[in-house]
């Protein structure tokens, strides 16, 4: 990424009465505005996981993907003492290499002795391994961690249907609309890899055997995990004029799973199945609602509520913005 110089107003970082906790504040801001600026840069250039990751020595990156407070800081700590550090927070991946750009930020730690007081601490000072330089995307995971497990918790790495973690991953991804066809850039990684992989487990410190494990099991030269293609992805403009007909709005990506088509419109992520596939696939071009209903009995079968049925899917679709009412 191109490196510029960022403006930090550094006078509201001495605010407190504290020389410590207004020298922190002081880290805290600085920190977030480089990050900030960091995404700024990236987004539209690269895949920005939400996510910790840590590097193989042959530069294999494993991206941990996990929503804010779950545990992405502890997990990296511990397993930087093990595997290269290359960030806690933010995993920068080019869509067309799978060149992963390393952001080895300060991590946010406990104290010792402090309670649970956080402070910015460098990855040095914490004695994290450093990565190689060539880093390239080797898996992608899910972080689950279980907070309060009711009885012993063994961590298991487990698979997890193709819809549903292209939904967790979207939603830790930054402006993935901005990217020319992420579904598939998402679809090819995670095909090429073992697939779709969730990490479950309770404490930080089981991690690094249960990858290292993984590793020694996992073969690079296996069959693709997954088929996928993609899908077509005409269909009505959002500026579209109204009328009383069903169109399906153009999607920005769609591809075909073995059982589902995965649709991206703008922003927002759409798995459809059975007869929302159906629908989707007869209204590529302006139909009407008897139009519709044909396509859906023709494949699906009579039903006696099959009318009700389909007006009722259009009509929730439109809702939703996967048709628009055209002329």
């Amino acid at each position: 990424m191109d490196r510029d110089a960022i403006a930090i107003d550094c006078s509201r970082g001495f605010s407190s009465d504290s020389p410590e906790s207004a020298w922190q504040n002081l880290g805290d801001r600085v920190a977030t505005a480089i990050t900030t600026e960091v995404l700024r840069v990236g987004v539209g250039e690269y895949l920005l996981f939400h996510a910790a990751g840590v590097a193989t020595k042959d530069g294999d990156v494993l991206v941990l993907c996990a929503g804010p407070g779950t545990g992405k800081t502890t997990a990296s700590a511990v397993l930087a003492k093990h595997f290269g550090y290359v960030s806690d927070e933010m995993i920068a991946v080019d869509p067309e290499s799978g060149e992963v750009s390393p952001y080895p930020k300060p991590l946010q730690v406990i104290v010792p002795g402090s309670g649970s007081r956080k402070d910015l601490v460098g990855p040095d000072d914490l004695k994290l391994l450093h990565p190689p330089q060539t880093l390239r995307l080797r898996q992608l995971f899910i972080l689950d961690r279980e907070r309060d497990p009711a009885e012993s918790f063994a961590p298991t790495i487990e698979p997890i249907d193709v819809p549903l973690a292209l939904e967790l991953l979207i939603s830790q991804i930054s402006s993935l609309y901005l990217l020319p066809t992420p579904l598939q850039l998402l679809c090819r990684y995670l095909a090429d890899s073992a697939g779709p992989l969730v990490i479950r487990y309770a404490e930080a410190d089981t991690l690094p055997a249960l990858l290292a494990d993984w590793l020694e099991e996992e073969r690079p030269d296996r069959a693709p995990a997954f088929t996928w293609s993609p899908s077509d992805t005409s269909g009505a403009p959002l500026d579209a004029p109204s009328g009383s007909r069903f169109q399906r709005r153009a999607p920005l990506d769609a591809v075909q799973l073995d059982d589902a088509l995965a649709i991206l419109i703008h922003s927002e992520f759409f798995v459809l199945a059975g007869i929302g596939t159906t629908i989707w696939n007869a209204t590529a071009e302006p139909a009407t609602v008897d139009d519709v209903l044909a396509r859906v009995v023709a494949e699906h079968g009579a039903h006696d509520d099959a009318a009700a049925i389909v007006s009722s899917v259009l009509q929730n679709f439109v809702h939703q913005g996967i048709l628009a009412n055209v002329p």
